[in-house]
């Protein structure tokens, strides 16, 4: 018989390997140790989100009361609650909604209506399974990307060099995922158009994209080259 928790644990360690094949960026920024899940598998807005290394208990305190929703107050209460019991740093961590789960098919942030617009996919698995994993890996490898670009000294020049606005890197994002997973494309670009009046698709967004993310995909390939080379020194 096989062993579940074994099962589930082999699918997890694919998961974040599938991610690291993919993609130099996230190989960088990914740290176990950083990752954090909300305890309930509730559906927000927000699937995850990086928070940068200046953030604090203090911080977090302050968004409970200015969240204008019961939802919001409750995200950062979670936060500061594990913040105040040391599961969670302050500061440079990535936190999940619980729906964020890698292989937990525990169907993430698609509505009904999303996954019939999105069409069919082929293959033995349901479209419901595939768009699961697909967006579980969209959400860790935008979350570790932020994180990349926020701690790794090559890639925080560069983004004080050409990022000189949050909805820069949001679209960037946007972009990112769009090459990674193809599945969601479509689904990135409204999100990005509707949060940040951004059209990735636009031909010169399109090129100043394309041209970051080959610079940035550079930068990263070159640091993990060095860091094998001097492995075998």
């Amino acid at each position: 018989m096989v062993d579940k928790n074994s099962l589930m644990a082999s699918e997890k360690d694919k998961f974040f390997s599938d991610l690291k094949n993919k993609s130099p960026l996230f190989e960088l920024g990914f740290s176990g140790d950083k990752l954090f899940y909300r305890d309930e598998p509730v559906r927000l807005n927000v699937m995850g989100s990086y928070f940068e290394p200046s953030v604090d208990l203090e911080y977090i305190e302050s968004r409970i009361d200015a969240s204008p929703t019961s939802a919001g107050k409750n995200y950062y209460s979670e936060i500061a609650k594990k913040m105040k019991e040391e599961e969670i740093p302050q500061g440079d961590f990535v936190f999940m909604s619980g729906i964020m789960k890698p292989e937990d098919r525990v169907y993430t942030g698609f509505s009904k209506k999303e996954v019939q617009d999105m069409g069919p996919l082929s293959g033995a698995v349901s479209v419901r399974d595939l768009l699961d994993r697909t967006s579980e890996l969209g959400t860790h490898a935008e979350e570790f990307t932020h994180r990349a670009l926020n701690v790794i000294p090559e890639l925080v020049q560069w983004k004080k060099n050409n990022l000189s606005r949050q909805k820069d890197e949001e679209a960037l994002m946007g972009a990112l995922v769009s090459k990674y997973f193809p599945d969601l494309a479509e689904y990135e670009s409204k999100r990005i158009l509707d949060v940040y009046n951004i059209n990735i698709n636009k031909d010169s967004n399109k090129k100043l994209l394309d041209r970051w993310i080959e610079e940035i995909e550079k930068i990263s390939s070159d640091i993990l080259k060095q860091k094998k080379e001097s492995k075998w020194k």
